[in-house]
């Protein structure tokens, strides 16, 4: 019964959320491209945080924020919620919201800008919605680099208590910027300006577990 009561909940919820999807204003913010390409082929999270900076006023290149403000780690004593593992420009995988939120926060304590990046891990896409129709504001969500379902690749990295813990082969970041007429507009270090059905998009950002970023 009460799986029965939490399936009607989240249909409810969706239903909801595409009804107001389709009657909500067409919404763009217009973020300019940033490509992550060619030096920094694992660096899709950084790239995207440059672009909202750089949106928000902050000229800033995924370069300065990488080697000055993004934790990394190794492989080994590694988790993806403190530091992106690997090297962006090289061999690495990838962080998750709360390092990339971290990195603008160093930023902004550095120069003295009374500004915050929040990691909002768990914002509903209604919340994005909400951000980018009302706040104006770009949110950087984490996504999949093929439109495709999460998937376990072959790496690996060994956590704080030395447990083998399993990384995405296709885990991406893309920001959200635009809405409108039944689909996102975003902005993809790799693509460039796209559009994206919003039951895809709903599907997919639920699927790598609701992860974002916003300036605030």
């Amino acid at each position: 019964m009460e799986k029965l009561f939490r399936l009607i909940k989240v249909t409810i919820v969706l239903f909801i959320s595409i009804m107001v999807f389709y009657l909500v204003p067409n919404r763009q913010l217009n973020v300019e491209p940033i490509s992550q390409y060619p030096n920094m082929p694992n660096g899709c999270e950084i790239t995207s945080l440059a672009m909202v900076m750089n949106h928000e006023g902050y000229k800033v290149s995924k370069e300065f924020l990488c080697d000055n403000f993004l934790e990394k780690s190794g492989y080994y004593n590694a988790n993806p919620n403190k530091a992106y593992i690997g090297n962006p420009y090289k061999s690495g995988y990838y962080c998750n919201a709360a390092p990339i939120a971290n990195a603008a926060n160093k930023y902004f304590n550095r120069y003295g800008i009374n500004r915050e990046a929040k990691d909002e891990t768990g914002m509903s896409v209604l919340g994005i919605l909400n951000r980018i129709i009302f706040d104006k504001k770009p949110v950087i969500v984490w996504y999949t680099v093929d439109d495709r379902e999460p998937e376990i690749g072959i790496g690996r990295y060994i956590d704080e208590y030395g447990n083998k813990k399993e990384l995405l082969s296709n885990s991406h970041c893309i920001v959200v910027d635009g809405v409108g007429f039944g689909k996102i507009s975003a902005v993809d270090p790799i693509q460039g300006k796209r559009r994206i059905n919003f039951l895809e998009f709903t599907k997919l950002y639920v699927q790598t577990r609701s992860k974002a970023v916003v300036i605030y």
